[in-house]
């Protein structure tokens, strides 16, 4: 079995359709500020699109919260306090929750497949560098791996890997074509695979 990638894009945190689900997980808490604070009338289902239409260009051209702030501020004349901003910040901060979704999506949708498995030695470029490791865990619903790569003699370090930036991969932990030794000296990593699952999630 073999990797399999298909060309479209990989969702992020920063895409729009993520930005405009994450809004739309607080568009309600907005509604209530500006019901209170501003003289909108939200009253009709149209007048609520266009609302959530402004947060979410808000949001799309600006970094953080402030920004954001900042933006409906200067452009919408919007009576910006603290708590349009800490509601604004909610909707920043579950990105990157909604990004995980969309990503699961893309790869049922997508039928994205890693064939390298936990052990396996694997070699992938992040940017234009290229690196070799050793699988650690598997994250089968976004299509990515942790891969434990050698740092220095005696130090290693946990590498989160998209199955579009594996180049190649080795069954097991036996010396790879081109004697190569594995990260690990052919240690099985299995055991550790676990803990470091975890350590992805929580990520």
């Amino acid at each position: 079995m073999r990797t399999t990638v298909n060309t479209t894009h990989r969702p992020q945190w920063n895409d729009p359709a993520v930005q405009s689900a994450a809004v739309k997980a607080y568009i309600e808490d907005a509604i209530i500020w500006a019901s209170t604070h501003t003289s909108i009338d939200l009253s009709t289902e149209d007048a609520q699109r266009q609302f959530t239409a402004v947060i979410a260009l808000a949001v799309q051209e600006s970094a953080d919260s402030f920004g954001a702030g900042r933006y409906l501020y200067n452009f919408m004349e919007w009576p910006v306090d603290r708590l349009l901003i800490q509601i604004l910040d909610k909707m920043y901060l579950a990105m990157p929750i909604h990004a995980s979704s969309a990503v699961h999506e893309w790869v049922m949708r997508e039928r994205v497949r890693i064939a390298a498995k936990v052990g396996d030695f694997v070699r992938f470029k992040v940017g234009p560098v290229e690196m070799q490791g050793t699988v650690a865990a598997l994250i089968a619903r976004e299509a990515r791996v942790i891969v434990e790569v050698r740092t220095s003699h005696n130090a290693f370090s946990n590498v989160s890997v998209n199955a579009e930036e594996i180049l190649s991969h080795t069954k097991g932990t036996k010396r790879p074509p081109g004697g190569v030794v594995p990260p690990t000296g052919g240690t099985p990593v299995a055991p550790r695979a676990g803990a470091i699952l975890k350590e992805a999630k929580a990520a």
